[in-house]
Parts: structure tokens; sequence; C-alpha cells
């Protein structure tokens, strides 16, 4: 039989969110996942939208300066109003 090499892969999800973008970084060898670092990255409420867009893109490509990921996934954004 011949020898497989085991695929690893850092992998970084990012669920966005303006107020609140949630992240995690999981690493994958073969088919075991396993977690390394997650959190989030909270904007205030009363700062503009580009500020919010501003610290969002500072700490993401902070992580990945970090991390150094292989993949990077990012969620599908949902828009809806709270009550």
């Amino acid at each position: 039989m011949a020898d497989r090499a085991v695929k690893q892969q850092l992998i970084l999800g990012i669920d966005p969110g303006l107020n609140i973008t949630g992240y995690g970084l999981i690493q994958q060898s073969g088919r075991l996942l396993q977690a390394v670092e997650f959190g989030v990255i909270r904007s205030r409420r009363e700062d503009d939208f580009f500020d919010k867009l501003h610290r969002i893109f500072d700490q993401v490509g902070d992580l990945a300066r970090q991390y150094q990921p292989d993949v990077v996934a990012v969620e599908n954004i949902f828009v809806s109003r709270n009550s």
C-alpha cells in the first residue's frame, strides 16, 4: 500500500457583521479538525460605517499576518432587522 501524505492546512473562517465579526482558525490534518483560535471583532455602534470597516480590515489583516492561513472562508452576509 502506498504512503499517502496527510493533507494539512490552516483555515480562517469569518462570520461577517458590521458591529460584530466572528472569526475562527481551524487546523485540518487529514480528517482531524482542531480549533486553534476564535473570537470576535467588535465595532462601536456610534462609529460610522467606514470606521467600522477599517477596524474589521485591520484586525482581519492582523490575524492573516500572525497565522498565515492556507485558506480563508467567508460566510454569506445575512441582513435582517432586530425588532
